[in-house]
């Protein structure tokens, strides 16, 4: 739930940024200066009815209303966002957010291969689990069978490398 109050969030962000130049401009030419502080709330309301109704009006027509080109989003398309703020704070050795957030992933979605490599990952650089990460890296080579697949081949050379 928290994903789509940012996603709800940035999509009313984004009509105020279209709607309030021009009713700024608008209300500059009728009313001068107070004008353009009569179109900031206006703005603000536009926006959040904007978006209320594009969410009335549901299902796909919504996705490609917002930009994603499809009609429908799957589960990983809705965690990709919480993805990307574990990948984050990996990256800057927060490993303990790091891993809050892809357990939040792995809760919603538990057979989510980049997830358990990156939970792996996590695991063995920021706490030096091995057993908990090979535990993620051998759940990949189970879900990512063909040995051709980038995914599988880093979980099987991270394991070696935790293994060796």
């Amino acid at each position: 739930m928290k994903d789509v109050d940012t996603v709800r969030n940035a999509h009313i962000l984004k009509y105020f940024m279209w709607v309030f130049p021009f009713l700024a401009i608008l209300g500059l030419v009728l009313k001068g200066g107070p004008g353009i502080l009569i179109a900031i709330p206006v703005s603000a309301a536009v926006s959040v009815v904007s978006v209320m109704i594009s969410g009335l009006i549901g299902g796909g027509s919504v996705n490609l209303l917002y930009g994603t080109g499809r009609k429908n989003i799957d589960v990983r398309d809705q965690l990709s966002g919480t993805m990307s703020q574990a990948r984050c704070h990996k990256m800057s050795q927060d490993y303990d957010r790091a891993l809050t957030f892809v357990e939040e992933v792995l809760d919603k979605d538990p057979d989510y291969p980049e997830a358990l490599f990156l939970k792996a990952q996590i695991l063995w650089e920021g706490f030096r689990d091995s057993n908990g990460a090979k535990e993620c890296l051998s759940q990949v080579i189970n879900i990512v069978p063909n040995k051709s697949e980038p995914l599988h081949r880093w979980a099987s050379q991270l394991l070696l490398e935790i293994n060796f």
